[in-house]
């Protein structure tokens, strides 16, 4: 199922304030790719995304968390 870029957003403001979102997509198709990443303005948004675990659902998929280090 395609998400559109609202959606992805709209899904995760659920945990928190997002602060930035993107939808990967393929250049000459600009397709999904089928991942994208999510920023939160506060620590403690992604520590209560986190607290869920790895079963939640999106848009028929399993959503999987990948913390940055910045």
């Amino acid at each position: 199922r395609f998400t559109c870029a609202d959606e992805f957003r709209d899904f995760f403001t659920r945990y928190g304030e997002v602060k930035d979102h993107q939808i990967m997509r393929d250049h000459s198709t600009n397709r999904s790719r089928g991942f994208g990443f999510i920023t939160y303005d506060s620590e403690e948004a992604v520590d209560d995304l986190l607290s869920v675990g790895n079963k939640i659902e999106f848009a028929g998929a399993q959503v999987s968390h990948y913390l940055s280090k910045n």
